[in-house]
């Protein structure tokens, strides 16, 4: 994964992670994040390099990544509010800069230009990270993750409120797809990204020539996200398809790209509810195959139906939302 926050930063941003916030030196072999731990913190490599790590079933480790100057990691644990899946050590001597969760929440409302890149930039990262994973997870089997899909799809429409709710409704069309259709094929140009408003898709990606499925996505949820995120993206990242069906808020991306341009506020917005949906997959994915053990250890105390109130409050809020994006659309003729 090549991801380089301080070459992608802005000089106000870099000023900002510098100025506000500590550096600290990391002794060789330390242990930086660990699996399963709650952190307070989201830290930024400045030099050295970092190596991750997660645990399967049977308490052995896996490398998922090696991290070079400019990698960002912690970022999960801040948008889901849950345990790392992975452990993060220093291979060598290195530098970090230290960002409190607390401090980017204060930033969002001293500096929503600032916070609105920093939520882009995280987002960025994310989708090279599933980009990645996706390559490492089909090696192997997959187990059906438990929690409501749907929970799971609404998480991009926590982030947004009303108003934001009426642009995405301006700028989009109505898209039906057939049954046994293919919506994005891998490599293809991809000029819109879809927000599912009825039905599913399954989730292929081609690997030395053998077609090979590495999820699905159900109403709620977004598809060609990861080519609006992955700059230098030559096509799709994967290909998808529908045995159902499915009805789709089409956005063309130069028009999305344009409005988030537009209103940082809605950016910084847009950008984390992308990046809270990249974060829940990135760690679906992991657990479907038997990864993350220290992770959902440490998450055995609560059932994962048990929401607490504020959580509950968004997911209400969140699913007005939607369902009213779906009534708005899909009574119109849409394109075929």
């Amino acid at each position: 994964m090549d991801f380089d926050f301080l070459q992608r930063a802005s000089p106000e941003l870099i000023n900002w992670l510098t100025q506000e916030n500590e550096n600290r030196d990391i002794p060789a072999k330390s242990l930086l994040i660990e699996e399963g731990k709650e952190i307070e913190s989201i830290y930024v490599l400045t030099k050295g390099k970092l190596v991750v790590k997660t645990t399967n079933q049977l308490g052995t480790e896996s490398l998922l990544n090696q991290l070079s100057p400019g990698c960002i990691v912690g970022e999960m644990s801040w948008l889901e509010n849950r345990p790392p899946v992975a452990s993060v050590e220093a291979d060598r001597a290195s530098s970090i800069q230290v960002v409190p969760f607390k401090a980017v929440e204060r930033l969002s409302i001293s500096q929503p230009a600032l916070a609105a890149e920093f939520q882009r930039l995280i987002a960025e990262k994310l989708a090279l990270q599933i980009k990645s994973q996706n390559l490492f997870i089909h090696r192997f089997n997959h187990e059906e993750n438990s929690i409501d899909p749907l929970r799971k799809a609404l998480i991009l429409f926590t982030s947004l409120n009303e108003n934001d709710l009426y642009t995405l409704a301006k700028i989009g069309t109505l898209r039906r797809i057939q049954p046994g259709d293919t919506l994005i094929k891998q490599g293809d140009p991809v000029i819109s990204l879809f927000i599912i408003l009825a039905g599913d898709a399954d989730i292929f990606v081609d690997i030395d020539e053998i077609t090979r499925p590495i999820g699905n996505s159900r109403r709620g949820e977004i598809l060609g996200e990861l080519t609006l995120l992955i700059k230098d993206a030559a096509g799709a990242t994967a290909t998808v398809r529908t045995q159902t069906g499915m009805e789709l808020l089409e956005l063309r991306k130069t028009v999305l790209v344009d409005a988030l341009k537009k209103n940082q506020l809605f950016s910084a917005r847009f950008y984390k509810g992308l990046s809270c949906m990249l974060s829940q997959r990135s760690r679906d994915q992991l657990v479907s195959r038997n990864f993350a053990r220290l992770s959902q250890e440490a998450e055995k105390g609560f059932e994962p139906d048990e929401i607490n109130l504020k959580q509950l409050s968004d997911l209400n809020r969140a699913g007005s939302r939607f369902h009213w994006l779906c009534q708005k659309f899909q009574a119109q003729p849409g394109e075929r």
